[in-house]
């Protein structure tokens, strides 16, 4: 299974490789300084390429993650949120919860992005016990993280609470929750091999590998 995600400075629009599906939600709209943050889904087959292309409208960050042991049908469960309030250093980003818990056992991905009101890298925190496996910045606007808790057994509600700091910046956000159903016999994240990259049109930077 992988997970494309990409955060950029302004209300935009994305376009995701062929094959990914843009998840419920996408793209979550702030309008504080104006984001976007969106993820999409694709089940793996047996000969991907070596590099992908994510597009948008603006100038953005993002990567790709890949996990392994999902069933086919993805995402098992997802939400998607936004606050519009400019909020203080530390902000709280409260990923809403599921339609419902979940029923197996899952590897939980969080995506958010911070939309602050003056430029500076903002520093995320991953949700407690999970992985911060991407915390990326363009130095300016463009602020986002990829966190990940690998085998979550079943009764999952998806309410979790990432936090981002930026010592001048108040901000708005967006996140996602996003359960990728495992099936029996599934490898942990930590295990699948790393992604190559993936290419990126305009100003987007950033690569997630796990």
């Amino acid at each position: 299974v992988l997970v494309a995600w990409m955060v950029t400075d302004a209300v935009n629009t994305f376009t995701w490789p062929t094959g990914f599906s843009a998840v419920t939600g996408t793209p979550i709209q702030v309008n504080f300084d104006g984001q976007s943050l969106g993820a999409a889904i694709k089940i793996a087959g047996g000969s991907e390429p070596a590099t992908y292309t994510l597009t948008s409208t603006g100038a953005g960050i993002g990567g790709i993650a890949a996990f392994s042991g999902g069933v086919a049908t993805q995402p098992h469960r997802s939400s998607a949120t936004s606050n519009n309030t400019g909020n203080a250093s530390p902000w709280s980003m409260t990923s809403a919860a599921f339609g419902s818990t979940t029923s197996v056992s899952c590897d939980l991905v969080v995506i958010a992005g911070s939309d602050t009101n003056t430029s500076g890298n903002v520093t995320h925190a991953a949700p407690g016990g999970y992985t911060l496996q991407a915390d990326i910045t363009d130095g300016a606007f463009e602020q986002g993280m990829l966190a990940t808790k690998n085998d979550v057994a079943s009764g999952e509600t998806g309410v979790l609470v990432a936090t981002g700091t930026q010592a001048t910046a108040s901000a708005a956000w967006a996140i996602f929750a996003i359960a990728i159903e495992l099936s029996a016999g599934a490898f942990d994240l930590a295990t699948m091999p790393a992604m190559t990259g993936f290419t990126a049109t305009g100003r987007m930077i950033g690569r997630q590998d796990v």
